[in-house]
């Protein structure tokens, strides 16, 4: 996933001033002590302001009764808060299933804010923001996950995790939180629908908090959990075409005469267990803390007590925050001024009333599963499972190593265009071992790869045909069975190079083995350090005993040139000597030598 840290380090540190915007459920983890106190780090870390995104949630649940009313020929309608889930319905929509056009909590808050600050950034545990915020730049500049806030703590406060100031640790229901107004019936239904908002990160949140706020159509239904999408699409639809034959009318609809509303949230625990949560472990703990803000601003029985508890651990809070903010005062601290951010104004936010999702890329019908289509989609999926390999049911491991829940449901998803080939992990590897298998059988050379303990794992038909001829005429499988039995101690004495490349992990070259009157030059490789090491012998008999000729060849013309040489000299010798007899002899004849002396 892509590291946004030093892109918005960079922004921090420029003249424009940015608002941090916090998911509500970052803001129940902190609550719930899951993660560092938060203010205080966003201040040293050099944010402007900082808010709550469950403003946003609270404008886009008052929007939603009008935003279904314009849908009421949809079947479903499909709430548009969780952007992976927004994401998967554009892929893998339904015939009959509609998006609310209305932007996320995350895009409405952001809109506002920018309307006040140059730059926005999301802070919170949902991986699928950063494609969201790529997908509209306009309104969010960045988005951190919680571990690339550590990492950004760490960078700009030398290791340290915690802000100086920590007394401000915690964000607990501030004095909007502190129970709805009495004086003000208007500013009571706000508050509820504020704090109800901050139920969103919960599966099902958001139709708990409009159940607060307005009246949902019976038969809303929630679900958590990208798994459970495509059945329950499919349900979803095929319950609203039943009502509709019922009630005789032409689209399906709830018996209250609209679409069928449903929540989808990617992550099986909703936000509280987005994929960059700070822990998994913590989602009850957090999800109660978003329980006790709502239930007591609503005044649901049995939370007021809770409720007060919370209401008050803030006020301590708030007024301890205050004495630190007047002690850095005090002190002379030239730090900026940081702040909530101000009530944001949806009514004159530019974009939002306008906003449409676009329209969904491939909308498929309802009667998706293979088992349910036609005769035609049954051959292509038959077809093509054939070409990977997978002939029979037996062979359909149904791993989900492809994303999909099982073979068939890949398939399906190729034959339309969803998915690619190499997305099966089991073909990939059969076919990957075939061209191994193949490199093997064809190389000119012969290939034996053994295990720890010198036990013969694979060879190609070289090999057997060198050192094992006898196992070469075996049948197949009574072929592996022999080979798995044998040690390559028994073939080679000399096992120690294969050892040493088995503990190093480095290869060995050059290596001469003589066996029936052959000889092989071998070179051992490393497969697995300490697990499997594979061997080439290359037989060099031929070309060693050519070598052998031309130095025997070589050294007779040798042998040949020095007794010819050694002839010429004596002959050269003993002509020089019989030359010198006969000319003596001359000389003597005619008495020269007494002149001579």
């Amino acid at each position: 996933m892509r590291d946004d840290s030093s892109f918005i380090e960079a922004m921090l540190d420029s003249d424009e001033q940015v608002c941090a915007a916090l998911a509500p459920s970052l803001l129940a983890m902190d609550s719930a002590g899951l993660i560092p106190p938060l203010i205080p780090v966003l201040e040293d870390l050099g944010f402007a302001a900082w808010a709550r995104v469950s403003d946003g949630a609270e404008w886009v649940n008052a929007q939603t009764p009008a935003a279904a009313a314009l849908n009421d020929d949809a079947d479903v309608l499909v709430s548009s808060a969780c952007p992976a889930a927004n994401r998967y319905l554009r892929l893998y929509g339904r015939e009959g299933a509609r998006l609310v056009n209305l932007p996320t909590p995350m895009l409405a808050a952001c809109a506002g804010l920018k309307e006040d600050y140059p730059r926005v950034v999301f802070i919170g545990p949902c991986a699928a923001k950063k494609w969201e915020a790529d997908s509209f730049p306009q309104w969010v500049d960045g988005v951190l996950t919680l571990d690339e806030l550590e990492s950004l703590i760490e960078r700009r406060m030398n290791g340290h995790t915690e802000a100086p100031n920590t007394s401000a640790a915690r964000i607990g229901p501030d004095e909007s939180d502190s129970g709805p107004p009495e004086t003000n019936s208007g500013q009571a239904a706000a508050h509820i629908g504020l704090a109800a908002a901050r139920l969103y990160p919960k599966p099902g949140g958001m139709l708990e908090s409009l159940n607060k706020t307005s009246r949902l159509p019976e038969g809303s239904i929630a679900i958590s959990g990208v798994d459970r999408f495509q059945e329950s699409l499919d349900e979803a639809v095929l319950m609203a075409r039943n009502r509709s034959v019922e009630k005789g009318r032409t689209h399906g609809r709830n018996p209250d005469g609209g679409p069928v509303f449903m929540e989808m949230l990617s992550c099986r625990g909703g936000c509280l267990e987005g994929q960059c949560a700070a822990s998994r472990a913590g989602q009850l703990r957090s999800s109660r803390e978003l329980e006790i803000i709502a239930d007591g601003a609503t005044g649901d029985a049995g939370a007021e007590s809770m409720a007060g508890a919370a209401r008050a651990a803030g006020a301590d809070r708030a007024a301890q925050s205050d004495r630190t903010a007047q002690s850095d005062r005090t002190a002379g601290s030239d730090k900026r001024r940081f702040e909530s951010a101000r009530e944001i104004d949806f009514s004159s936010v530019r974009g939002l009333k306008k906003f449409r999702w676009p329209e969904l890329d491939h909308p498929v019908t309802l009667r998706r599963h293979p088992s349910l289509g036609d005769p035609e989609t049954d051959l292509k999926i038959r077809n093509f499972l054939d070409s990977i390999g997978k002939h029979s049911p037996v062979d359909e491991k149904d791993c989900g190593a492809c994303g999909y829940d099982s073979c068939r449901d890949f398939a399906w998803a190729v034959v339309h265009g969803f998915g690619e080939r190499n997305m099966c992990v089991s073909n990939l590897r059969m076919v990957a071992e075939r061209k191994a298998n193949a490199l093997l059988k064809t190389m000119p050379c012969a290939v034996v790869i053994v295990d720890d303990q010198l036990g013969i794992v694979e060879c190609n038909r070289k090999f057997l045909q060198n050192f094992l001829p006898q196992a070469a005429e075996l049948p197949g499988r009574e072929l592996q069975q022999h080979i798995h039995q044998v040690n390559l101690e028994h073939i080679i004495e000399d096992c120690s190079s294969f050892r040493q490349v088995l503990k190093s992990g480095s290869p060995v070259e050059g290596i001469t083995l003589k066996k029936q009157e052959r000889i092989y030059e071998l070179t051992v490789f490393p497969v697995e350090k300490e697990r499997t090491a594979g061997c080439l012998l290359q037989d060099i008999t031929q070309p060693f005993a050519r070598r052998e000729s031309v130095i025997r060849r070589a050294k007779t013309v040798l042998e040949k040139n020095v007794q010819t040489v050694q002839q010429i000299a004596f002959l050269l010798g003993e002509n020089a000597s019989e030359s010198e007899q006969m000319l003596r002899a001359v000389i003597q004849s005619f008495g020269g030598g007494e002149r001579d002396e």
